[in-house]
């Protein structure tokens, strides 16, 4: 099994930051996308919508695809874009299953500081933000906004994709977390570029 990752990407819709992301799961034979954002519909895989009912269908898909199938791509629409509850099973089940690619779009939804203050609950966040490389999860974590993004999330992140941001509160997160080196290039960026900032401290700008 292969150590997975954990990677932050942010920024503004339409600055190229999905775009990048399906080209790097592109390749992924073992693929689960948490999808809050309903009208997206570009993911490759199996949709389900807890909207539509179809959390129980989804489960039991799951629990043959992860059993029997070396190849899955599986996408998950939550039936309330805001429940951390949710989430929180989803990520107990990839954390279990192990050996795959997990991204989960629209972060600033349902990721806050109080779920990592909660002694007892949401296990499976926290399991497979710490400790889901040695399962071999690779995790893409994607948001809209830094600003109000758990410290614990960025802190795991080996590597992070910083396109287009404006609003003030999202560049001082971006300087307080990845250096002000990183600010004033994002604050530089074109269309479509992005800050690509490693853990050794590397800072690149780059394309999508």
């Amino acid at each position: 099994m292969i150590d997975g990752v954990n990677i932050f990407i942010a920024g503004q819709t339409g600055s190229g930051k999905s775009y990048l992301v399906k080209r790097a799961i592109d390749q992924a034979e073992r693929l689960v996308v948490y999808l809050p954002k309903r009208e997206d519909a570009d993911y490759p895989g199996v949709y389900f919508d807890g909207l539509a009912g179809e959390r129980e269908t989804f489960l039991r898909f799951w629990s043959y695809s992860k059993g029997r199938a070396d190849r899955f791509r599986l996408v998950y629409r939550p039936a309330d874009k805001f429940d951390a509850d949710e989430f929180d099973r989803l990520c107990r089940l990839v954390y279990a299953c192990g050996d795959c690619v997990f991204v989960a779009e629209e972060i600033a939804s349902y990721l806050s500081s109080r779920i990592f203050q909660s002694v007892g609950r949401y296990q499976g966040i926290k399991n497979l933000l710490t400790a889901g490389r040695t399962r071999g999860v690779t995790c893409y974590w994607v948001t809209q906004r830094c600003f109000g993004i758990p410290r614990e999330v960025t802190s795991e992140a080996r590597d992070a994709y910083l396109f287009r941001l404006q609003e003030p509160a999202d560049l001082d997160y971006v300087q307080d977390r990845f250096g002000l080196e990183s600010r004033l290039c994002v604050e530089k960026l074109g269309p479509y570029q992005h800050v690509h900032w490693t853990n050794t401290g590397k800072v690149e700008v780059g394309k999508a």
